[in-house]
């Protein structure tokens, strides 16, 4: 169960992105961030735990963390960032700061 304010700040967004989204004058813009490893490898397929699906390197390479910002008509030329990890493990949103995101 949701707090009535954030229900409450939930419904006034969706009023807000519904009223502009019909206008002609604002295109919308959504932006995502991940992380891959430099190698790209991974040992097991998305789609299905069971199956192997690619042979799995000893060391991946560093990780890297990509954001990129795209609308209706694609990713935005210019508005992607990639950079190394501090870290290998664990949660790398920490790294994911202002000064980055700007």
């Amino acid at each position: 169960m949701e707090l009535p304010h954030i229900v409450l700040k939930r419904i006034n967004f969706l009023s807000e992105y519904v009223r502009y989204k019909k206008s002609e004058t604002y295109k919308f813009v959504f932006t995502d961030e991940t992380w891959i490893f430099q190698d790209g490898t991974v040992a097991r397929s998305w789609q299905d735990d069971d199956v192997r699906s690619v042979r799995t390197r000893k060391v991946d390479g560093k990780r890297l963390i990509v954001l990129l910002a795209g609308n209706s008509d694609g990713f935005i030329d210019g508005a992607g960032l990639v950079f190394p990890s501090a870290t290998a493990t664990g949660d790398y949103h920490g790294e994911m700061n202002r000064a980055n995101y700007l």
